[in-house]
């Protein structure tokens, strides 16, 4: 009676430690094996349970980076590394085009408070304006919203605090509303989602329309800034390297549809084996 009682005991903590280091819990693969068992049935009812199923765990799975973002600094948090854990949580919500973390994002396109930064990384895109940018159209209203609450400028007036080796500094302000290179940001996330030309027409359309003159003076600064030599540089640059990326996915998935045509026609090329009639 002891053995037996040992030898279950034995399973049951074998079993518990294999759940444990697949990191599941009792609710997760029952979710998961529903859906895949749903989106396969003849059932109408079924297959739309499985796209609620889908749905829901997308919902969550947003919601839970979303959380991400509201973190705490972590002691010598980088603010353009893509591996801390906010960063891997904005470039997430991107890659998923999670347009109701668009006003998420926006509170982090500049950096926290403790935060570092590399002097040299100051010209490039942040990691929320990068997903921004995946978001795309659904993104233009918030950053519009932005450019013309706090203006551009044409260089860095964050306060910060050099580290003795003089390579990092430490944001430490002004706050996000007042912070004029949010603004530059939001005029190069804007470049690289509509181009220059549909940028400089957008801002003319939105300054006609806006009635308040601190905001309206702000879009026309934003669009004399675009004007400016070097600063149209840059966001040519930007919307070089924003073409080339698209031309580079296309590439890939061209490259891939051609490589999955020509497995195709090489296995309906193979002589297929002769059919030998049963025997009478």
């Amino acid at each position: 009676m002891n053995d037996k009682r040992v030898l279950v005991g034995a399973t049951l903590l074998f079993c518990a430690l294999a759940l444990a280091a697949l990191g599941l819990r009792a609710d997760e693969p029952v979710l998961d094996q529903e859906w895949r068992r749903l989106i396969v049935s003849p059932n109408w009812d079924d297959r739309a349970r499985a796209a609620d199923l889908v749905l829901q765990e997308r919902r969550a799975t947003i919601s839970a980076l979303m959380e991400i973002l509201d973190m705490p600094v972590q002691p010598n948090e980088s603010f353009y590394s893509s591996g801390t854990p906010r960063n891997t949580a904005i470039r997430l919500l991107g890659e998923l085009r999670a347009a109701e973390s668009v006003r998420a994002l926006t509170q982090c396109l500049m950096p926290r408070p403790g935060q570092r930064i590399d002097v040299t990384e100051l010209v490039y895109l942040g990691p929320a304006g990068r997903a921004l940018v995946k978001m795309g159209m659904p993104a233009v209203p918030a950053v519009l919203d932005i450019l013309a609450s706090v203006g551009v400028s044409s260089e860095w007036k964050g306060t910060t605090v050099s580290e003795p080796d003089r390579v990092h500094v430490r944001f430490v302000g002004p706050p996000l509303e007042r912070s004029s290179p949010l603004g530059d940001e939001c005029l190069k996330i804007l470049v690289r989602i509509k181009g220059l030309e549909e940028t400089e027409v957008g801002l003319r359309r939105y300054i006609a329309s806006e009635t308040h003159q601190a905001r309206k003076k702000n879009l026309e600064d934003a669009l004399a800034a675009l004007s400016r030599p070097n600063l149209r540089q840059v966001m040519l640059a930007f919307q070089a390297q924003e073409e080339a990326m698209q031309r580079t996915e296309w590439a890939g998935w061209w490259t891939r549809e051609a490589e999955k045509q020509a497995r195709e026609k090489a296995l309906q090329a193979q002589p297929q084996p002769e059919q030998v009639p049963p025997a009478r």
